[in-house]
């Protein structure tokens, strides 16, 4: 199984989306066998609108995303 995940903030705190979800798949008998990062190549409206709103509290992880691969 591969999943593809990125983290988000919530109340201006990251949330390590990716590892949450590996934990979580792993827990159900899958074993995660390899894992990349990829930079995003633009960031969306959203992400942009927090970074100008508040440049201190934004969180450089939110410019990537995980590609995580599971074997049963």
């Amino acid at each position: 199984m591969v999943l593809v995940v990125k983290g988000f903030s919530r109340a201006g705190v990251y949330q390590d989306l990716p590892a949450q979800t590996s934990e979580l798949v792993e827990s159900l008998g899958f074993r995660l066998f390899e894992a990349w990062q990829r930079e995003l190549w633009a960031l969306s409206f959203w992400r942009n609108l927090q970074r100008n709103r508040n440049p201190k509290a934004f969180d450089d992880r939110l410019r990537y995303e995980s590609v995580l691969a599971f074997r049963a």
